[in-house]
C-alpha cells in the first residue's frame, strides 16, 4: 500500500482492515510503502507496526510515485492472494471480502478490480479519467472503470515483477500479465481529508506514460526484445511533458528501508 501524505487517515484505514481482513483469513501481511512522505505518515506506520507484527513498514529513500511504490510494495508481498489499494480511505477496505469472494469463485479470473462507482471527484476530473479509462480499455484490455484497488493471484504479481523495465502504472502492467480481469462495482468515497498529490498537469503526464508503456510492452511480445528504436523516436517529443518515461521496476528503486 503506497503511503504520502496520509498521515490523518493511517489509523482509521488500519483499524477498518483488519476488521474486513478477519473473516477472511488470520494469516495475513499488511506492507506500507511510505514513499518518502515529508508530513509524518512514517511516524504513524511506526506506531502500527509496534502494536502489530503483522504489518511492515518500507521507507524508501526519496519519492519514486504512487504506481513504483506499488511495485515495490507488491515486490515484498507474500501470500497466494495480493491487494493494492490506496491508503486515503477513498478505497473503501469494507470491500476487500466481496473481492476476494469474487476471485475465489473463478480460477481463469486473474485479477479483480474494485469498478470505480460515485461522484467522488469533480465533474471534469471524473470526465477525464472516464477519457483515459476508455483509451486504456481499448489498448490494453483492462476494465474502464479499473483503478488501483484491486485483488490479484500470486501467479499474476510474479508476472508483473517479471517485466521489462517500463513505465511503472499498474493497469499497464496488469495488462501485460494477459490474464482475465474483471470489476465489481465498489462505490468510491470522497476523501476525507487533504487534496490529491496529482495536479492536471502530472495526470496527464502519468496517461502518456501508461499509454506509451503499453506501446512498449506490445513490441516486446511480439518481437522478443525492447523497443529501444521506438524509444529513440518518441522519446523526445514525450519528455517535453516533463516526464521521465523509462524508470525501472522495483528492482532498481532506492533501497528502501524495512522499518520492520
Amino acid at each position: 500500500m503506497p503511503v504520502y501524505r496520509n498521515a490523518a487517515t493511517l489509523e482509521p484505514l488500519y483499524a477498518r482492515l483488519l476488521c474486513a481482513i478477519a473473516p477472511l483469513t488470520d494469516r495475513y501481511d499488511i506492507v506500507f510503502v511510505n514513499d518518502a512522505c515529508p508530513e509524518g505518515s512514517l511516524e504513524v506506520l511506526k506506531r502500527i507496526a509496534l502494536r502489530d507484527d503483522k504489518v511492515s513498514v518500507i521507507d524508501l529513500a526519496h519519492n519514486v510515485g504512487q504506481h513504483q511504490a506499488i511495485v515495490i510494495g507488491l515486490a515484498h508481498a507474500v501470500g497466494d492472494i495480493v491487494a493494492v489499494m490506496d491508503a486515503d480511505l477513498q478505497d473503501p477496505p469494507e470491500a476487500l471480502p466481496h473481492l476476494v469472494a469474487t476471485l475465489l469463485a473463478s480460477p481463469d479470473i486473474g485479477v479483480v478490480f474494485a469498478g470505480r462507482r460515485g461522484r467522488y471527484e469533480s465533474g471534469l476530473r471524473l470526465g477525464t479519467s472516464f477519457a483515459f479509462k476508455t483509451l486504456l480499455h481499448w489498448f490494453g484490455k483492462v476494465p474502464r472503470d479499473a483503478g488501483s484497488f484491486c485483488v490479484m493471484r500470486r501467479q499474476v504479481v510474479d508476472r508483473l515483477l517479471a517485466l521489462p523495465s517500463v513505465p511503472p502504472y499498474l493497469l499497464t502492467l496488469l495488462s501485460a500479465c494477459k490474464v482475465r480481469t474483471v470489476s465489481v462495482p465498489v462505490v468510491r468515497q470522497v476523501r476525507p481529508v487533504g487534496a490529491s498529490a496529482y495536479s492536471e498537469w502530472k495526470r496527464l503526464r502519468l496517461a502518456l506514460a501508461a499509454l506509451w508503456g503499453i506501446v512498449q510492452l506490445k513490441v516486446v511480445r511480439r518481437q522478443g526484445r525492447y523497443p529501444t528504436q521506438l524509444d529513440r523516436m518518441m522519446g523526445i517529443p514525450l519528455q517535453r511533458f516533463g516526464s521521465r518515461f523509462n524508470p525501472p521496476l522495483a528492482n532498481s528503486a532506492p533501497a528502501p528501508g524495512e522499518v520492520k
